[in-house]
């Protein structure tokens, strides 16, 4: 999986979220630091459906992305 906010200056992780429904997800990458525009996340799980988490530097969350369904 791979993520990026264009622009976004307080991001400084991003979490993982997956499940086999769109309304039942749960955290599968708890935090995954920040490396540049584009972060790979690597992640084992299954899904189909995911949503990543932009964190700031104390873990909050700051947004949340649409959860996007991924065909295997």
């Amino acid at each position: 999986m791979y993520a990026s906010w264009n622009g976004s200056t307080e991001t400084r992780a991003w979490q993982v979220l997956a499940g086999s429904d769109p309304d039942s997800l749960s955290v599968v990458v708890r935090r995954a630091e920040r490396s540049g525009f584009e972060t790979a996340v690597p992640t084992t799980a299954r899904g189909p459906y995911f949503q990543v988490r932009a964190l700031d530097g104390t873990g909050k969350v700051l947004r949340s992305s649409k959860v996007v369904r991924l065909s295997h």
